[in-house]
């Protein structure tokens, strides 16, 4: 009895000990091998169970690419930038000094010549001294006049000059007037210090441009787009214009220190590289959380359907055949999906090149369809399904 007790001591510690270590290579080993090792419906990984020749295919698909779309919007974000102008006040043009000259046997008029971008110049003025004095004095500028009176000696005058007469080239003419009857007069101005004096804005700032890149796959998925921004400014900030590949797409005042939404058709983008440009008229404008988010049409995931004869392989209600479905994949790399027969789901997760699935107990006399979704972008030679 002693004997027997000790034999059989010895007996289940050594079944627990072969136990512990299939317990423990079991939770060593790869998650994929060890899906294999669990998986009941697994047949094969990388290797064909029996002959192909003598297999009775039901399906046998080229499935190709499948694209996954884990979310039903696609996102491309761009880094943040400033956008700005600075105006100060500058000097347009400067003379020390000219005269105008009047009289029954002089004409002499003096014209002064200044660049300037009508656009970004603002509140111009015309200021000189006058050291002599003698009749009315004239100007114009690009033919409008802007003064007419005479003036002292003595006085430095402040002439406004409005924007609608400025141009690019501009040409201000001094003239006086004539002494008529009294013709041994002479009538004369003597001007020193003349300057045009305006505020000017530098926008060599107030320009971005950036870019996307829009993969084909996505754009073939597009459905509508929108860009979303959020500009930090304030009331200062005017003329924000966006344009999409030479489109404009907005233009106005932003709305600052809010998301802002803009709506574009998906016309206006196209596969590969795509450019905006942002532009303001004034003021100082962060553009953060720039993004285009577009809204996708989430594609069919591929339905096959096989067909079992309820005659020919069904006792009883009972399928008298194994029903297998292989998939063959183009890389080695690791590749998920789900399979879908009849509705149920069967998880792959897998790096071989093959694989097989006994889905015999998902299978029901007639017509069955089998869908695949995969869980990554995939490239799947074939789908196969056969009785053994």
């Amino acid at each position: 009895m002693n004997k027997k007790g000790q034999d059989s001591t010895g007996a289940a510690s050594i079944i627990f000990v072969i136990t512990a270590i299939l317990v423990l290579y079991i939770l060593l080993i790869p998650s994929d091998a060890r899906d294999s090792l669990l998986d009941d419906n697994l047949i094969s990984n990388g290797n064909d169970n029996g002959k192909e020749e003598d297999r009775e295919y039901v399906l046998d698909e080229h499935v190709g690419r499948l694209d996954y779309l884990a979310s039903s919007e696609k996102t491309y974000p761009i880094n943040s930038f400033i956008m700005q102008t600075k105006t100060e006040a500058n000097i347009l043009v400067s003379r020390s000094g000219l005269s105008v000259i009047k009289s029954v046997f002089e004409d002499e008029k003096a014209r002064v010549d200044f660049q300037a971008n009508p656009e970004l110049t603002g509140d111009l003025t015309l200021a000189f001294n006058i050291e002599r004095s003698g009749g009315i004095l004239s100007i114009t500028l690009n033919n409008n006049l802007i003064f007419r009176g005479e003036l002292s000696s003595g006085n430095s005058p402040h002439i406004l000059i409005e924007n609608r007469h400025l141009q690019r080239h501009n040409e201000l003419v001094f003239e006086v007037s004539s002494p008529g009857f009294v013709f041994w007069r002479v009538n004369r101005y003597d001007l020193t210090n003349i300057n045009v004096v305006g505020d000017v804005t530098d926008d060599s700032m107030s320009k971005s441009s950036q870019s996307i890149n829009i993969r084909s796959a996505d754009y073939d998925l597009f459905d509508t787009a929108r860009l979303r921004f959020l500009p930090v400014c304030d009331d200062s900030v005017s003329g924000l214009s966006i344009s999409i590949n030479n489109r404009e797409v907005f233009r106005g005042s932003p709305d600052c220190n809010v998301f802002n939404h803009i709506e574009f058709s998906k016309d206006i983008v196209y596969p590969g590289v795509n450019f905006l440009d942002f532009k303001i008229s004034r003021g100082h404008i962060l553009m953060d959380r720039v993004e285009i988010i577009s809204s996708l049409d989430a594609p069919e995931p591929p339905v096959y359907y096989f067909e079992i004869d309820e005659e020919e392989y069904f006792s009883n209600g009972e399928l008298n055949k194994y029903v297998i479905a292989g998939i063959e994949f183009t890389n080695p790399d690791r590749k998920r999906l789900e399979l879908f027969v009849n509705g149920r789901i069967i998880g792959i997760t897998t790096t071989d090149v093959k694989v097989e699935r006994d889905i015999s107990e998902f299978v029901e006399p007639g017509m069955n369809s089998i869908e695949i979704r995969p869980r990554q972008d995939l490239d799947i030679s074939s789908l196969k399904v056969w009785l053994e």
